[in-house]
C-alpha cells in the first residue's frame, strides 16, 4: 500500500499532467492486452476509452516503492511498450530521480525534464520542489 510520499507523488503527478493537457486518472486498470492488465500509478491520454482502455495511451507513470525490484520495474516497462504506451516515466520520490524508458536502448535513463507527447517541456526539478511542499505543510 502507497505511504504518505508515495500517494502524495502520485496525486501531484496527475493533477500535473491534466493541467499540461491529459485526461489522467490514478489505479487506471488498462486492458490493452489480453494477458497484461496493470494499474499503473499514474495514467494519462488525450482521449478516455470507457470503461477501461482498451487502446494504447499516450504517458504512465510509476511512483517506485521500497519493495520494487530494478528487474521488475524493467520488465513492467518492456510490457507497457508492448501495449504501445509511447511514454513511461518511473518516479522515485526518495532518491528524487526520474527516468524514462527509452524503447530503443530497453532501458530506463535519467531525465531532468518531462518531454510530453503533446509538446509540452516540463522540467522534473519543479515536481520535487512541489512534491518537498506539499510534505512540508
Amino acid at each position: 500500500m502507497p505511504h504518505w510520499l508515495h500517494a502524495t507523488l502520485q496525486e501531484l503527478l496527475s493533477g500535473l499532467l491534466r493541467i499540461l493537457g491529459y485526461y489522467t486518472a490514478v489505479e487506471l486498470e488498462l486492458r490493452i492486452l489480453p494477458d497484461f492488465h496493470p494499474r499503473p500509478d499514474v495514467a494519462s491520454a488525450t482521449f478516455r476509452e470507457q470503461p477501461y482502455p482498451t487502446k494504447p495511451i499516450e504517458i504512465v507513470a510509476e511512483v517506485l516503492s521500497a519493495s520494487d525490484e530494478p528487474g521488475d520495474v524493467n520488465e513492467k516497462c518492456r510490457n507497457y511498450q508492448k501495449c504501445g504506451i509511447g511514454r513511461i516515466f518511473i518516479f522515485d520520490p526518495e532518491e528524487q530521480t526520474a527516468k524514462m524508458w527509452d524503447a530503443d536502448l530497453e532501458k530506463l535513463v535519467e531525465i531532468e525534464n518531462l518531454q510530453l507527447p503533446n509538446g509540452v517541456i516540463y522540467p522534473v526539478g519543479q515536481i520535487w520542489t512541489e512534491l518537498i511542499s506539499r510534505m512540508s505543510s
